[in-house]
């Protein structure tokens, strides 16, 4: 029967192997090439540190003591988080280090994990000029379209590569709307003085277009042929957009386009007060070519019912309707 000093011994000599050849193939593990579309992990260069001290210890004294202060315990990254996401300015190899996905398994595995989500400290390998790299603060990006009568509506929303171009950011939008051909799609930014800038230049990247990390871009939607449409976006926040020509102070926008047979009208009145069922009669009149040529032209006096009722005369109706 073996002594109790004799068991821990044992179990520490075994554990001592397990650590050795755990340390063998982290090694062996980093040593991995990083290819386009692999996951690896975010991983504090503290926990680490610990851990590299750890597996060293026990491969030279053959002892395991998980009471120790060099035991790295679970994976622990809190110390490069603020409020739940990653702290800005992060250096590699100085405050962190990247981890293929199956060494991130083995520690979580073996350690365990502090963090009950981890797809924060996720990382696809994206292809760069010469090599695959990490971006450890990738591109997000949300995409509104902006109406005057109403607040900005998302579109959608995701994050994205520096490589990426405008051209390639277009299509993605385009295919998340499902739009309707016809449409030609316009992406804009605000800029320094507030006011709305086109990202023109299709071939440009993310990086070369200077775009902010975490940024908001509205879609604009045009129609090829012309035809209006009833989103409208308010040219004194879009000044760099080409004004609709009979209507400077306002540009169009659309996500279904009209029948080109269909005559437009014009942009709506603005508020006249609190009478709001006179400024609809108005709009409907003024905005629509068919109803301002039958009331310029007179004919609706051909065409009045003359209804009399208690305590109106004809007259007096005839003479309102005028008005």
């Amino acid at each position: 029967k073996l002594q109790a000093g004799m068991v821990s011994e044992y179990e520490n000599c075994r554990n001592a192997d397990i650590l050795a050849s755990q340390k063998a193939k982290v090694e062996e593990l980093m040593k991995v090439e990083m290819v386009k579309g692999d996951l690896w992990y975010i991983l504090s260069l503290n926990w680490w540190a610990k851990w590299e001290v750890f597996v060293d210890l026990v491969s030279k004294s053959g002892i395991v003591d998980e009471t120790s202060e060099e035991y790295p315990g679970k994976v622990d990254n809190s110390d490069i988080l603020c409020d739940g996401k990653l702290k800005e300015n992060l250096l590699l190899e100085n405050d962190i280090t990247l981890v293929p996905k199956d060494v991130w398994k083995l520690f979580v595995d073996f350690y365990g994990c502090v963090h009950t989500e981890t797809s924060l400290f996720e990382r696809r390998a994206i292809q760069a000029p010469k090599s695959a790299e990490i971006e450890i603060y990738p591109p997000h990006y949300s995409f509104y379209l902006n109406s005057p009568n109403s607040n900005p509506t998302l579109l959608t929303e995701g994050t994205y590569c520096k490589f990426q171009t405008i051209r390639e950011l277009k299509l993605l939008v385009a295919q998340h709307l499902k739009m309707a051909p016809g449409l030609t799609l316009h992406l804009l930014i605000h800029n320094e003085q507030n006011e709305f800038e086109e990202l023109e230049d299709e071939d440009a990247t993310i990086e070369e277009a200077n775009l902010e990390r975490e940024k908001v871009i509205y879609v604009q939607l045009e129609p090829k042929n012309g035809i209006r449409s009833e989103i409208y976006v308010d040219n004194s926040r879009a000044k760099s957009i080409d004004s609709v020509k009979s209507r400077p102070e306002l540009q169009m926008v659309s996500l279904h386009g009209s029948n080109p047979p269909l005559v437009p009208g014009v942009c709506g009145l603005n508020n006249l007060g609190n009478t709001c069922f006179m400024n609809s009669a108005l709009q409907c009149m003024s905005n629509v070519p068919a109803l301002t040529s039958y009331f310029l032209s007179g004919k609706w006096k051909s065409e009045l019912t003359y209804v009399i009722h208690s305590g109106l005369r004809k007259n007096r109706h005839c003479l309102c309707g005028s008005h």
